[in-house]
């Protein structure tokens, strides 16, 4: 079979959740999401993991055809009606969910934290429209302006995000592509509210490169998105001959 056909098999049969996996493979609950809906296809690494996280091994005819073997692990788990409780017999499981659930909350916790804490200390604010995806209004940027740009110049760059050189080239296209399938998702699971916190990269106006982190509050009935944005660190030269 194909590594697209592989990879649906694999989610289809695994016991664990699509953020589970993504924070056992250290990637996005997005690019999951991209893999079982065929939007995209994990690299051969990636699949391997996939496999071997629920208990089976693969064979690779060549880059794109491979084979799933016959499960060599039992995991020992017992699914009740409730898909997110799980029965674990085997005590190294238990003991290794129980870490793993452990970091989860701790994780959770530092989100929250910082989260709650950038709804009073932050760099300005912006509200936009989610369908289409339009900057409706920007807040809280000092008369000093920000990055180097006077602050006409820095909310006529916020306005303007995708065609700006605030960010880097092609930049704001591809967050605006996440920006669409995080929205398409959040319908699929019937989510009206929900917030997200991303880092996100500036470029100041004599070409330094800075991080910011910010808090997006989307509200799918009303459509509309709040972002509070705060820069991170010191500046930083800019190749502007890297393709992002």
């Amino acid at each position: 079979m194909t590594k697209a056909e592989a990879i649906q098999v694999l989610l289809n049969e695994s016991n664990f959740s699509i953020e589970e996996i993504a924070l056992k493979l250290d990637v996005s609950r997005f690019i999951i999401h991209r893999w079982k809906t065929g939007m995209s296809n994990p690299r051969k690494n990636n699949l391997n993991k996939v496999a071997r996280l629920n208990g089976f091994e693969l064979q690779w005819m060549n880059d794109n055809e491979v084979e799933i073997l016959k499960q060599k692990i039992s995991n020992n788990l017992l699914l009740n009606n409730n898909r997110y409780e799980k029965i674990i017999d085997n005590q190294t499981e238990l003991i290794n969910r129980l870490k793993y659930e452990n970091q989860l909350l701790n994780e959770n916790v530092k989100k929250f934290r910082r989260s709650k804490k950038i709804l009073s200390d932050h760099d300005y604010t912006a509200k936009l429209s989610i369908e289409p995806i339009e900057v409706l209004e920007v807040h809280g940027v000092p008369e000093s302006g920000l990055l180097g740009y006077t602050k006409a110049e820095f909310i006529s760059n916020a306005f303007d995000f995708v065609n700006t050189n605030m960010f880097p080239p092609k930049y704001m296209e591809r967050v605006s592509i996440e920006f669409k399938e995080r929205v398409e998702l959040a319908k699929e699971l019937g989510l009206e509210n929900f917030d997200i916190s991303l880092n996100v990269q500036f470029i100041s106006k004599d070409g330094q490169s800075i991080w910011a982190y910010y808090v997006s509050f989307y509200n799918l009935n009303d459509n509309v998105v709040e972002l509070y944005i705060k820069f991170l660190d010191d500046f930083k030269s800019f190749d502007t001959s890297v393709k992002n």
